[in-house]
């Protein structure tokens, strides 16, 4: 808005304009202003902007907590694998030493 009036408007014309002088030629631009904020679109543009804003917060945070249980799942899979194979050589040790006692 400000540009838009420094365009049409030198510094000296400014200077020497008479209170509401310019309002015949620059009003419709600040009614224009006026109606587009007060309109009751832009507060449901802006409603619907921080609905917007909140589901993506959500869905941020759910892929968060998936992320994180998918590090706790692959945690589980390895100590699972690891256990799998420390019974396998006791079993097979246990044998072993059966074999030998008896």
């Amino acid at each position: 808005l400000k540009e838009q009036f420094n365009q049409l408007y030198a510094p000296p014309q400014v200077h020497s304009a008479v209170q509401g002088g310019m309002q015949l030629e620059f009003g419709h631009e600040m009614q224009a202003l006026v109606e587009k904020f007060n309109s009751p679109n832009a507060d449901r543009v802006h409603s619907l902007m921080n609905k917007v804003k909140d589901v993506n917060d959500k869905v941020v945070e759910s892929i968060d907590k998936l992320l994180l249980r998918q590090d706790k799942i692959d945690i589980l899979v390895d100590r699972t694998q690891l256990l799998s194979e420390s019974s396998n050589s006791f079993r097979r040790e246990a044998e072993r030493v059966r074999r030998v006692v008896w």
